[in-house]
């Protein structure tokens, strides 16, 4: 099992968890108002769990570019599109759109690189997702970040989309 499916079982673990001991806090302590000791018991740990998910996916996207090495502008162009026919410039223009948003180095990316995975991997969604999908709705009508899973195809669909 990969470890993102690991991490993702461990906090759905860790928050059903939560639910089940708070629930059985409210029936045992029978505290008054219960309202209140529904959410403080129930809805606390879950929110817990939920930012220790969001913290983990942080720590592992950067654990994952902390490793490799950084390229320049340059190289990533003449070792991954050179032969697309995009030209650098826009090539350049949509790495670094993609680095901005998501709050990593550019030099750091790889087209392989898959959007919710190794870019933007938290459990549930991403804010930075969100807006690079508004980004590139935004450069064209076409372009469903849904359907793009890595950024090479990202920047493939994107320059093709600008130059037509």
């Amino acid at each position: 099992m990969k470890p993102s499916m690991l991490h993702q079982r461990a906090v759905l673990y860790a928050m059903a968890a939560a639910i089940v001991v708070g629930v059985a806090s409210v029936l045992i302590l029978r505290a008054k108002p219960t309202g209140v000791w529904v959410a403080v018991m129930i809805l606390g740990p879950a929110l817990v769990a939920s930012v220790l998910s969001f913290v983990l996916a942080r720590w592992r996207s950067a654990d994952i570019f902390a490793t490799r090495d950084t390229l320049s502008d340059e190289q990533i162009f003449g070792q991954y599109f050179a032969q697309s026919g995009i030209a650098a410039s826009l090539v350049r223009e949509l790495w670094h759109e993609v680095a901005e948003t998501l709050h990593v180095p550019a030099g750091k990316l790889r087209p392989a690189d898959r959007f919710g995975h190794e870019l933007g991997g938290y459990w549930i969604t991403s804010d930075e997702l969100d807006a690079l999908a508004q980004r590139a709705a935004r450069r064209s009508r076409q372009a469903d970040l849904a359907e793009i899973k890595t950024l090479g195809e990202y920047v493939h669909r994107l320059a093709v989309s600008k130059t037509q």
